[in-house]
């Protein structure tokens, strides 16, 4: 078809012109590129109108009615064969009004009117069988039964598919002693012939083994070189690649050495702030305390012993503080369990001052190991937050509570005490702004509730990992 193509601008038959066209569109048709097929019917239709051929353009205005249906263009595919029949009910010709009845039953399924699809087969399975056409009769027989499996009228489809196998059968009969008859009259000649090309092909595939033997050795020493040359690429390609890997291994390994140093080294510097800023002036206010004392013991005596005992407690917790300082400097990192213990000390530690109040600890918690100082932050948030609890709540009961989930430190604080307002700028001290500073540090929130007369809870969150916590 494509060679007919070629030559199309070379052809002044018109009626071959059509035909190409016609058969052109056809190939498009059942390719499902409709547009195409509908543009080749189309200009077939209009050589056949050019020459008035009553017989090509009926055949046109159907295969362009059959394009139509399947774009769903009913209204112009109705048009189509209302022409088509028309000019065959003139001519009286009866396999080409089957073949249109044929058509209109496909366009009224294709709309969904099955029972019409029926009337117009049947009328074209009239004519087929008049005339008789095994053919149309077998394409009739198949849509009809179709259409009544459809409308579940079983018995009539049975009977409808009974004659479609019959006549199928039939097709295939005669269609099989056409071949049989063709296959002999091959089967002779190609007899004579082979007796004549026997011997030109012992030649030749002598000939193409001679060939084939050569172009096999060089082909094999080729895929032999490309493979010790590829073999070559991936062995120093694996190096490499191994190379890199090991590089950037060490290089994560020195980043992360250098990032625990300078950690390190800012916990150094924070513990060295804390001796210096707490301890440093706890011991000066003891020192300027005693001199004060010794002052007045000369002079008078009254009080004395109030002021050494305030003293005494107050050296105590400086001890405290110290020895929770340099219990941290000691240790390389810190376990929650161990954290747990050093609060239960703390809160032992202020239980022994004669405080008359009820503090609990509750932990739930892995054994994961954090740096000193996260664990220093949160002990001293808590420590804060019981302190104040001690100092300013006249509270009975201190619950505390440490949980580790979901990937989250959670903290809670609370006391039964007499709470405070939490607009009142002047009950947000120091110890709040230091408690917010340090979660906050460790990339965490803080949030204080109080309410006047039932008390206040501290509660705090903190990543377990945290790229911005130190």
């Amino acid at each position: 078809m494509q060679k007919a193509m070629d030559l199309f601008p070379q052809l002044n038959n018109i009626a071959t012109k059509s035909a190409i066209y016609n058969n052109y569109g056809g190939l498009h048709y059942f390719a499902e590129q409709m547009d195409s097929a509908i543009y080749y019917h189309k200009k077939s239709l209009a050589l056949d109108r050019l020459r008035k051929d009553s017989i090509g353009i009926p055949y046109a205005l159907n295969y362009l009615a059959l394009a139509y249906i399947e774009v769903k263009q009913f209204k112009a595919a109705q048009n189509c064969l209302n022409e088509a029949l028309n000019i065959r009910l003139v001519k009286n010709w009866n396999v080409g009004i089957a073949e249109n009845y044929n058509y209109q039953a496909r366009l009224e399924r294709a709309q969904g009117n099955l029972q019409k699809s029926i009337n117009n087969n049947l009328k074209a399975l009239k004519i087929s069988r008049e005339i008789p056409y095994p053919y149309w009769i077998q394409v009739c027989s198949k849509q009809i039964a179709e259409c009544y499996e459809i409308l579940e009228q079983h018995k009539e489809a049975l009977a409808y598919y009974k004659e479609y196998n019959n006549y199928k059968d039939s097709i295939l009969t005669e269609k099989s002693q056409e071949a049989i008859a063709k296959l002999e009259v091959q089967y002779e000649t190609a007899e004579k012939e082979k007796k004549i090309t026997q011997q030109e092909f012992e030649l030749v595939e002598a000939t193409e083994k001679i060939k084939r033997r050569n172009i096999l050795s060089v082909s094999a020493a080729i895929i032999a070189l490309l493979l010790i040359l590829w073999g070559i690429y991936y062995y120093r390609n694996q190096q490499y690649k191994q190379r890199k890997i090991q590089e950037r291994a060490k290089l994560r390994e020195e980043i992360a050495e250098a990032r625990v140093e300078v950690e390190k080294q800012e916990e150094r510097i924070r513990i060295s702030k804390e001796l210096h800023d707490n301890i440093g002036a706890q011991l000066t206010f003891v020192i300027s305390s005693i001199d004060n004392m010794l002052y007045q013991s000369k002079t008078n005596t009254t009080g004395l012993g109030t002021k050494l005992a305030d003293l005494s407690v107050f050296t105590r917790k400086t001890i405290t503080q110290l020895r929770d300082t340099i219990w941290l400097m000691n240790k390389p990192d810190l376990t929650f369990a161990e954290l747990s213990n050093r609060i239960n000390e703390y809160i032992a530690s202020t239980q022994n001052l004669g405080i008359n109040c009820n503090i609990k600890l509750e932990q739930h918690s892995s054994e994961t190991p954090h740096s000193i100082a996260k664990g220093n932050n949160v002990y001293r948030v808590v420590q804060e937050a019981l302190n104040n609890a001690l100092k300013y709540a006249n509270c009975t009961e201190i619950k505390i509570r440490l949980e580790e989930t979901n990937g989250q430190l959670l903290g809670e604080i609370k006391d039964n005490g007499m709470g405070f307002n939490l607009s009142d700028t002047k009950t947000r001290g120091f110890g709040l702004k230091n408690m917010e500073e340090r979660i906050k540090l460790l990339g965490g929130k803080l949030i204080v509730n109080s309410t006047l007369s039932e008390g206040t809870t501290v509660q705090f969150t903190i990543p377990l990992i945290n790229t911005n916590a130190v």
